[in-house]
């Protein structure tokens, strides 16, 4: 498995990480409906689902990539959406390869001593930090240098600038994600799966990538399909998913807006969140 994580970061590399994701979400949707007709393929849930397109790998991968690409000044540290494939660089693809089998370990640590969180995020969360930590700063001052520069604000003022906000766009936000968590938490009720929603929300960063302005919603709605699922109730499911939505916004902001590599909120939002509901619940 190990080298097949290899081969994950390589081809996330060449695809993007959000362009992953996307294939991700459509596979997972697939796999759903040949479950419901009865279809069972071990392998291509192991193998494909849990191995190959698991984000915490391929997506690890095209970030690892992405991040040193910014270091070397090659494009920015932060993009996600375009393929690497066109700079031409095999260091990019090795750099990948082990930015997936770095995913791939550590969430099967994770897994094996039973860590009561969604451990793929928790992977993708330690996976930037990591590339952060690395390639944080531009070595040849190029585009990853300026992007880490130009966020000069402390925490505190990028919150106080947040609450500043208006009224306007936290009601929004907040309407937003109750929809969203109501969504998912229909979703998750309705069929007792708890990933579906997920699913439909990893194919729809699509929309995304085409600068539809659709709103990246997979951990609002995987967050209320574990409190569903840890709860039992509909009510906390949505408030959960919908804390989801905006501490995916704050951490936005705080961590990711302006810097050199990306560190990826919704995974920090899923990580924190599904930490909570798993040891409270």
């Amino acid at each position: 498995m190990v080298g097949l994580a290899a081969l994950a970061g390589m081809c996330g590399a060449l695809v993007g990480g959000n362009g992953v994701f996307v294939m991700y979400g459509i596979a997972g949707l697939a796999y759903t409906l040949l479950q419901a007709c009865g279809v069972v393929l071990p392998v291509f849930e192991d193998g494909v689902l849990n191995c190959f397109l698991l984000p915490c790998v391929i997506f690890n991968g095209a970030c690892a990539a992405a991040g040193y690409a910014g270091y070397r000044g090659r494009m920015s540290g932060q993009d996600i959406n375009h393929s690497l494939a066109s700079l031409g660089s095999t260091t990019v693809l090795l750099v990948a390869a082990v930015g997936a089998v770095f995913g791939y370990v550590v969430v099967t640590l994770l897994n094996a001593i039973g860590f009561p969180a969604d451990t793929g995020a928790v992977t993708v969360v330690a996976g930037g930090i990591v590339i952060r930590a690395l390639f944080g700063r531009s070595k040849s001052g190029g585009m990853g240098a300026a992007l880490n520069e130009r966020e000069t604000r402390s925490v505190g003022q990028i919150l106080r600038d947040l609450g500043g906000a208006g009224v306007s766009f936290w009601t929004f936000q907040a309407v937003e994600g109750l929809a969203l968590a109501g969504a998912g938490t229909v979703c998750a009720y309705a069929t007792g799966n708890t990933m579906l929603g997920f699913y439909v929300a990893a194919a729809l960063i699509l929309l995304l990538m085409m600068n539809m302005g659709f709103p990246a919603c997979h951990h609002t709605v995987l967050v209320a399909a574990y409190a569903l699922v840890e709860t039992g109730n509909c009510a906390l499911a949505v408030a959960f998913g919908l804390i989801a939505h905006l501490l995916g916004l704050v951490v936005q902001a705080c961590i990711n807006t302006g810097r050199a590599t990306h560190l990826d909120p919704p995974a920090v939002a899923i990580a924190s969140l599904s930490l909570v509901l798993f040891t409270l619940f």
